[in-house]
């Protein structure tokens, strides 16, 4: 005993120094630890029903969905990103790649939402999660820059001789050669491949000109913003 005390004392600034590097180790170990226990990627993944309408066939896909931080990541399925995906199980539509949201009551301000984001109504709440922030909205409609237009609410949907009422959750794809109409409530698909004339949907008082992508809203005039790479993503205002 006095023999390990004569060599502590002996060699103790050499002793004091490693006991200080071990512990210098440890607590770097466990400061790493944590960091990367907080910085940890946590991907949750579920097995969803999800199905869209290509021209007249209703597609299911039993599609492997990545979620991060409320958001979808990644979804594994053969789709077709130029139609809408619908959840089977409950009111909620997934956006198959990026979209310009345009909130028709204020002057047709638009933003991009990206691909993956999605639109979805909860005890008549209406819900846009953007990477993976979530926004209660409302008055507004999705337009993808080409053909299609997706309207939350009920609708009236006006082309060459034909009015059709719309539920909340359907979209309409039209152009000069031929126009589809998905009716979300009853669940039907309807594609007419002849010459239209004209193409309007009106949501209350405010009308949508389909075909020339322009709004009119009390009388008022307005071409909707179809450069979706100058626009900002959705954010809260």
């Amino acid at each position: 005993m006095k023999k390990i005390i004569k060599f502590i004392k002996k060699n103790y600034i050499i002793i004091s120094i490693i006991l200080g590097l071990i512990i210098i180790i440890i607590a770097s170990v466990i400061i790493v630890k944590k960091l990367n226990e907080k910085n940890k990627i946590n991907i949750i993944t579920k097995k969803e029903k999800l199905y869209q309408y290509v021209i007249n066939d209703k597609i299911y896909h039993d599609a492997i969905v990545s979620y991060q931080d409320n958001r979808i990541i990644d979804i594994k399925s053969e789709f077709d990103e130029d139609n809408l995906l619908y959840y089977d199980a409950f009111t909620k539509i997934v956006i198959p790649d990026n979209m310009i949201v345009i909130f028709y009551n204020k002057n047709n301000i638009s933003y991009k939402l990206p691909k993956y984001s999605t639109i979805s109504k909860n005890n008549d709440v209406l819900i846009i999660n953007s990477n993976g922030k979530e926004y209660i909205k409302n008055n507004f409609f999705l337009y993808d820059n080409l053909d299609l237009y997706f309207i939350p609410y009920s609708s009236v949907l006006k082309y060459n001789d034909n009015t059709i009422n719309l539920s909340e959750f359907s979209y309409v794809k039209v152009n000069n050669n031929y126009i589809m109409i998905y009716n979300y409530e009853n669940d039907s698909f309807i594609y007419y491949d002849e010459n239209i004339n004209s193409a309007t949907l009106t949501i209350n008082n405010f009308v949508i000109d389909l075909l020339n992508d322009a709004s009119v809203l009390n009388g008022n005039i307005g071409l909707l913003n179809r450069n979706i790479d100058s626009l900002s993503v959705l954010k809260e205002d």
